[in-house]
């Protein structure tokens, strides 16, 4: 029990690392008045784990107020993936961050070329090489 309160606390810290780390993406780009953030989650609120990432979420739309819109999707299947992708792409979303382990996002990211996907990576095999607008990320776990 004591591992998942230390990895959920461990991914709440990286979530909030990535919000201010584009705070500070907007400070160098004042050009950018605003972005649209897509999170897709696995579950909902009601799992600790996407509960983490909602808080993060939260304390991005805090930190910058009207200079960012936040897009949510919640108990996002592997079958729903490429909906969901189009339907924030039809949004405007400039980022996305998921928290499912679908390998699709991988697979679909070409298709997006103007959105940069944010994956949690605890994949068994992830890729070598991946387009250039794929990213993973993860907390330290001990």
């Amino acid at each position: 029990m004591k591992r998942v309160y230390i990895t959920t606390f461990l991914t709440c810290i990286a979530m909030l690392g990535l919000a201010f780390g584009i705070r500070h993406l907007f400070h160098f780009h004042e050009a950018l008045s605003s972005v649209t953030v897509g999170f897709i989650y696995e579950g909902d609120e009601s799992a600790p784990y996407t509960y983490n990432f909602s808080r993060a979420e939260i304390s991005l739309q805090e930190e910058l107020q009207d200079s960012v819109t936040i897009l949510t999707k919640s108990n996002v299947s592997d079958d729903d993936v490429e909906e969901t992708l189009n339907e924030l792409s039809l949004k405007d979303c400039n980022i996305i961050f998921t928290n499912t382990h679908s390998e699709k996002f991988v697979e679909l990211a070409p298709s997006y070329p103007d959105i940069q996907i944010c994956q949690i990576s605890d994949m068994e095999n992830p890729p070598a090489e991946h387009p250039e607008n794929y990213h993973t990320f993860n907390g330290r776990l001990f």
